[in-house]
C-alpha cells in the first residue's frame, strides 16, 4: 500500500509539473498585455476568465477522450510518445534561444488576436495556453496511468493550473508595492531607524539614491572597520559620508515622534529625496512614492501611527499598483527583460549577455562621434 501510494504522489507531481510548465501562463503574459492593451481591467480580467475556462475544457476533453481518439484513429500510444516528444523538443529549443515556441503561437496570430475584440478563447485559450504540447502530454498521461485513479490526479493539475493562469493573467497589469526599488529604499529606511545595529540593511541604504554612496565609496567605508558600520560612517570624511550621516542623523531624530506620512514626507519633500529616487530609477518610480505615502495616510486613518505598525502591514499586506502602460514619453528607460513585460516600445535595445565580446578590430558598425 505504502508503495503504490508513493507511485500516485510522484505521479501526481510529474503531472502537476508538466502540465504547468507546458501550458506557461507566464510566458503568455506579453502577448495577453498587448492583445488587450487597449481594454480596462474589468475586461482584461474577463478575457483571463474566459481564457482559463478554455484551457481547462479543452485539456479536460482530451483527457477524457484521449483513449477514444486514439481508437479512432487508429493511433497507437508508443507512436503518440514519439510525435509528442518532437513537440516537445521543438518547445525546448525555442526555450533554449530565450522565444516564445511557434507551436504555441505563430507571430501572425498574435497580430490577429491584436485586432480581434475578445482574444479569450482563440488564440489565448487555445493554442496559446491549451496547446499541442500541453494537449498531447494530458492524453499520455491518461492513456498510459496503470489504474482509473491515476487520473485523479491529471484532472486536478489541469484545474490547479487552469486556475493559476486565471490569476497570473489577471493580475498581469499590476506589480507588488513591495517589490519596487524605491518603495524598498523607503522601507530600508524606516528600518534603518528602528534598528541602526541592521549592517546589511544600512549598506543596502547607504547605496540606495536616499544616501548616495557609490561601490567604491561603500567599500572604503566597510573594509578594515573596527566599530559598527553606523558609527564609522559618523567617524568618516568626505562630502558624501558627511551628506549620508547628516540625512541619516535627521531621519532618526524625527522617528520617535514623526507619524509615517510625516517622517517619510519630510525625506521625500523637504529634504528632497523624491528628486534623487527619480533621477536614478526613472519616471516610473513616482507612482510607487506616491502610492506608499498614500498608504501611509491611509494606516494613520484607520490605526495608531506608528512606523513599526506601517512597516509590518505594508510587508503583510502586499499591496499592487497598476502597471503604466502608456507609450510615446520621449524617454529612454532601462529595464530588465523581467520589469519589460507587457510594455512597448517602437525602439527596444537588448544586450547580447551569452556571447563573446567582440575584439576591437572587429568593430566599426556602431556609428558614434567623439563627443
Amino acid at each position: 500500500m505504502s508503495g503504490t501510494l508513493a507511485d500516485l504522489l510522484q505521479f501526481s507531481f510529474v503531472a502537476l509539473t508538466s502540465v504547468f510548465f507546458l501550458v506557461d501562463p507566464i510566458a503568455a503574459i506579453p502577448s495577453f498585455l498587448a492583445m488587450t492593451a487597449e481594454e480596462d481591467g474589468v475586461q482584461r480580467r474577463h478575457m483571463a476568465k474566459r481564457a482559463a475556462w478554455t484551457c481547462l475544457v479543452v485539456l479536460a476533453g482530451f483527457g477524457a477522450a484521449g483513449k477514444l481518439i486514439f481508437r479512432l484513429f487508429g493511433i497507437t500510444l508508443p507512436a503518440f510518445k514519439i510525435a509528442g516528444g518532437v513537440i516537445l523538443l521543438l518547445i525546448g529549443l525555442d526555450m533554449l534561444r530565450a522565444r516564445r515556441s511557434q507551436t504555441k503561437e505563430l507571430p501572425v496570430e498574435a497580430e490577429e488576436g491584436a485586432e480581434k475584440e475578445d482574444v479569450g478563447i482563440i488564440p489565448l485559450g487555445v493554442p496559446m495556453l491549451a496547446g499541442p504540447g500541453a494537449i498531447s502530454t494530458v492524453m499520455v498521461l491518461i492513456s498510459g496511468m496503470p489504474d482509473w485513479w491515476y487520473a485523479i490526479p491529471v484532472f486536478l493539475a489541469i484545474v490547479a493550473v487552469s486556475l493559476v493562469s486565471y490569476w497570473i493573467l489577471a493580475g498581469a497589469d499590476r506589480v507588488r508595492l513591495t517589490q519596487q526599488i524605491a518603495v524598498m529604499d523607503l522601507i530600508a529606511l524606516g528600518r534603518f531607524v528602528l534598528q541602526r545595529d541592521d549592517e546589511l540593511n544600512l549598506a543596502a541604504l547607504l547605496r540606495s539614491p536616499l544616501c548616495g554612496l557609490s561601490e567604491d565609496e561603500l567599500f572604503t567605508l566597510c573594509h578594515g572597520r573596527e566599530d559598527g558600520l553606523w558609527r564609522a560612517l559618523a567617524a568618516a570624511r568626505g562630502p558624501s559620508f558627511e551628506t549620508a550621516h547628516m540625512f541619516l542623523s535627521e531621519m532618526l531624530a524625527r522617528a520617535d515622534f514623526a507619524p509615517p506620512f510625516e517622517f517619510y514626507s519630510h525625506a521625500l519633500v523637504q529634504l528632497d529625496r523624491r528628486r534623487s529616487l527619480i533621477a536614478r530609477l526613472g519616471p516610473e518610480a513616482a507612482d510607487a512614492i506616491e502610492e506608499f505615502l498614500t498608504l501611509s495616510l491611509s494606516y494613520e486613518q484607520g490605526q495608531t501611527p506608528s512606523l513599526e505598525g506601517f512597516l509590518d502591514w505594508v510587508m503583510r499586506g502586499g499591496n499592487e499598483i497598476k502597471r503604466d502602460m502608456e507609450r510615446g514619453r520621449n524617454e529612454v528607460r532601462v529595464m530588465t527583460v523581467h520589469g519589460a513585460k507587457g510594455l512597448e516600445a517602437d525602439i527596444v535595445i537588448l544586450p547580447d549577455t551569452t556571447g563573446l565580446p567582440e575584439m576591437p578590430w572587429k568593430k566599426g558598425h556602431l556609428l558614434y562621434t567623439d563627443d
